[in-house]
């Protein structure tokens, strides 16, 4: 069963190349059905999420986090970790998923094994994003387990 996490960047302000935070938006898709929430991230802890995704292939004991949202408001985790496999990681997804406005939040945790070529590409899309302050998405696709 596909899996498949996608990163909005929506709107940062590009007028002052000092400020470095984006508008984002976070949606996990499994099994047709899709959880999204939106928050604030630093251009700088994207950077440093990508960085650590590239470094997951070669070693087994380093791990990648993601946080959106600040502190007490924080509303994603995305940690991807090495999955015992020579070619895969596993990605952990937790939010609070924005609903319907006559609706209560939910939480939504699931995980997903990804191949280490997926995560490249991941990787290198959320560097050039930030680098070139774009706004767009970046997916991250793989197999869930039919127990999730």
């Amino acid at each position: 069963m596909t899996a498949e996490f996608k990163l909005s960047l929506l709107d940062c302000d590009r007028s002052d190349p000092l400020a470095d935070f984006f508008d984002a938006r976070a949606a996990i898709t499994l099994r047709g059905v899709s959880h999204a929430t939106a928050f604030v991230v630093a251009g700088r802890d994207l950077q440093a999420f990508a960085t650590d995704l590239g470094r997951l292939a070669p070693a087994a004991d380093v791990s990648a986090l993601l946080l959106g949202g600040w502190d007490a408001e924080r509303c994603l985790r995305l940690q991807v970790t090495h999955a015992g496999r020579s070619d895969a990681a596993v990605a952990r997804v937790w939010m609070d998923s924005d609903g319907p406005a006559d609706s209560l939040q939910s939480n939504v945790e699931t995980e997903f094994v990804v191949p280490f070529a997926a995560l490249t590409r991941f990787s290198m899309d959320i560097h050039q994003l930030v680098e070139q302050r774009t706004l767009g998405d970046v997916t991250l696709t793989g197999e869930a387990d039919g127990n999730e």
